[in-house]
């Protein structure tokens, strides 16, 4: 059985629930074809070649699952077997310092090959960052003032990075349009 993980300060922004729930009843409740985890927001370095095996499983309904050699991504909403986090945590030493030095740990932590994660081709989920080195993210603001939702007493103020991973590149586009516009204004 798969649970969902997600240690991180991330949050959805927007998932696409219908395909979600799909491939989650054919791919995670039946598990015929041996996965051990699946990512849905395919981001960062999801979207490098390098991290992934060359191996992919299609579906009937034409969804795409692309294999993934390692741990990249690991720590955002994602289906995961507990072998999977097991082996991984079992591969870190007893103590560590700082949580950011994970990032650099689970780069070192070879995945075994019958460890089979995958991430959708396309990213059927959109995230953002609500912390960025212990300050709120612009568009965790937003989105806490769009909730109605106060701001958490510990916040003494708001950070201008916008952090958010899994949007398409429209999205992308816009904002460095923004951001040249408002420079050369």
């Amino acid at each position: 059985m798969m649970k969902k993980w997600c240690i991180d300060d991330k949050y959805p922004l927007q998932l696409d629930v219908q395909r979600i729930e799909s491939i989650h009843r054919k791919c995670i409740d039946n598990n015929k074809d041996g996965m051990s985890g699946l990512l849905f927001c395919r981001c960062r370095g999801m979207l490098n070649k390098n991290n992934l095996t060359g191996e992919k499983i299609v579906d009937d309904q034409g969804d795409v699952f692309l294999e993934r050699k390692n741990y990249e991504q690991i720590w955002i909403h994602q289906y995961l077997k507990v072998k999977v986090l097991r082996h991984l945590f079992d591969s870190f030493p007893e103590k560590i310092p700082a949580a950011k030095i994970m990032d650099r740990l689970k780069a070192q932590v070879k995945k075994p090959q019958n460890h089979q994660i995958y991430v959708t081709r396309e990213s059927l989920g959109v995230f953002g960052e609500s912390t960025t080195r212990g300050v709120i993210t612009r568009n965790c603001h937003k989105s806490l003032e769009q909730h109605n939702l106060t701001l958490p007493a510990w916040c003494t103020h708001v950070t201008s990075h916008e952090i958010v991973m899994g949007n398409d590149s429209r999205t992308v586009f816009s904002r460095v349009i923004k951001r040249l516009t408002k420079y050369f204004s």
